[in-house]
């Protein structure tokens, strides 16, 4: 009797175990990869995140493009990636694909196009192609904001929501609706411009309505929408636990840094002018 007592205990500790284990839905090998750059990326990008420095936007210069086959339609949007060029590495955050009209070397499944303060960590910018570079997913351990947000996008109508995610420090699963008539949730689709879209043909969306987000780890975060208000941004006031993933930190700033130079050169030559003129 005591034997199978220690048996059992024995498999009902390993099952435990088993169950609550922390996991990663990503695969984090290195992948060799090469890298690009493009200055544009300030304007926004195709994850609909706006300019960076915006009020949705991941306030951080450290920037990547996807390539085509990774993009996936939106799938890793606001992920975060650590690229490497021997030892020396940088953490960036999706923004956008490397379209391969107009830059072939965007077929390659593994290539980045990255912003000109990410490639400069990894190498010189006047080279404009890294190779032999290795990527790896890992989690935003530091992001802007700190919670997950969600904004009901341009477009948006009583019958028609677009919803934009973003703050989340691992990669989105899925967005659901419930409507207010509802005691069910709704999945949304997730278009390639990284708005997930719900519609409700049969009766309009009755205000307040919830949307649940769930993460790659299956953890799900609520939110209340109370009222249609196109651009309003409302705080999860909440954040996705990470599980065993390896994670990584953004270098964040407020203002991007080179938008300030411009107005500390012009207020240098002003103290200048003055200071001239007074010793004449």
């Amino acid at each position: 009797m005591y034997k199978l007592s220690v048996l059992l205990l024995f498999v009902l500790t390993i099952i435990s175990a088993g169950v609550f284990a922390q996991t990663c839905p990503y695969d984090q090998t290195p992948r060799l990869a090469s890298a690009t750059h493009y200055s544009s990326y300030t304007l926004g990008g195709g994850c609909s995140f706006g300019t960076p420095w915006s009020s949705t936007g991941p306030h951080t210069a450290y920037i990547a493009a996807l390539s085509e086959v990774w993009y996936n339609n939106g799938t890793h949007c606001g992920n975060c990636l650590e690229v490497s060029n021997g030892n020396k590495s940088v953490t960036v955050i999706i923004q956008d694909m490397c379209p391969i009209e107009g830059n072939p070397i965007c077929k390659n499944d593994y290539h980045l196009d990255l912003s000109p303060e990410a490639f400069a960590v990894l190498g010189n910018v006047n080279d404009g192609v890294l190779y032999n570079l290795t990527w790896r997913e890992v989690t935003c351990d530091n992001i802007y904001p700190e919670t997950v947000q969600v904004q009901i996008t341009k477009g948006s109508s009583l019958t028609w929501a677009s919803l934009l995610v973003f703050g989340y420090k691992i990669g989105i699963k899925q967005v659901q609706i419930q409507l207010a008539n509802s005691t069910t949730f709704t999945s949304t689709t997730r278009y390639s411009y990284n708005n997930f879209i719900g519609i409700s043909q049969q009766e309009l969306f009755k205000y307040p309505f919830t949307v649940k987000i769930i993460s790659d780890l299956g953890e799900s975060i609520e939110v209340t929408i109370p009222e249609l208000e196109v651009e309003k941004i409302y705080d999860t006031k909440q954040q996705f636990g990470t599980g065993d993933c390896i994670g990584s930190d953004l270098i964040l700033s407020v203002n991007h840094a080179s938008s300030s130079l411009p107005i500390i050169s012009i207020f240098s030559l002003l103290l200048l002018s003055i200071f001239t003129i007074l010793i004449l």
